[in-house]
């Protein structure tokens, strides 16, 4: 990938060590939108709004609100995760460290596979959460 599109795709994705599907209950509308077959992106925000009231049980009960249901195949879609990205930021005085980590989640245990300190990128809805 050139270094122009990963800077474009940087905000909405995470390069996991391994294939997974993508949880219809976390992603955001753009990458809904990019992952489907055929999604129009007022297709994919209204999948957003609808689990804001309540979480997708499964693929189908999300695939319910489209025309096309089977433009959320089920071989690409889940309702779960098994990797989470972990964000804390810390002050003191005027010392602010920032850390993100990835971690991986099965059958109960909790591993970290990489963490980081420093500044990063975030979305506005991050920026919106954290306290001024």
């Amino acid at each position: 990938m050139s270094q122009n599109t990963i800077a474009k795709i940087a905000p909405h994705v995470t390069i996991l060590p391994a294939v997974t599907k993508l949880n219809i209950n976390t992603a955001s509308a753009e990458v809904i939108w990019a992952s489907g077959s055929g999604l129009d992106m007022s297709e994919a925000q209204r999948i957003v709004q609808s689990r804001s009231n309540q979480y997708f049980k499964s693929v189908s009960d999300a695939a319910k609100l489209l025309s096309k249901p089977e433009a959320l195949p089920a071989g690409l879609f889940e309702v779960y995760s098994e990797y989470f990205e972990v964000r804390g930021r810390m002050r003191i005085d005027q010392t602010i460290v920032e850390e993100r980590s990835l971690v991986h989640k099965q059958r109960g245990k909790v591993r970290t596979l990489w963490r980081e300190r420093g500044g990063f990128l975030r979305t506005e809805s991050a920026d919106a959460m954290r306290p001024s």
